[in-house]
């Protein structure tokens, strides 16, 4: 619906520039959900190794 109303126009000035605020804080939200994926991720393969060296000791 905002795409369409911007593209035609009939987006106000105010309108977009709340459109690209909002733009910017879930762009910041992604990169901050990205950055704790990718530490999960890392915890998890820490995780694993450890298991699989704690395996290898019995």
């Amino acid at each position: 619906m905002a795409a369409e109303a911007i593209v035609s126009g009939n987006f106000g000035k105010e309108q977009r520039q709340v459109a690209r605020q909002q733009l910017h804080e879930l762009r910041l939200q992604l990169a901050d959900l990205c950055r704790r994926q990718d530490r999960r991720n890392q915890e998890m393969q820490d995780l694993k190794r450890t298991e699989t060296r704690l395996s290898s000791q019995l």
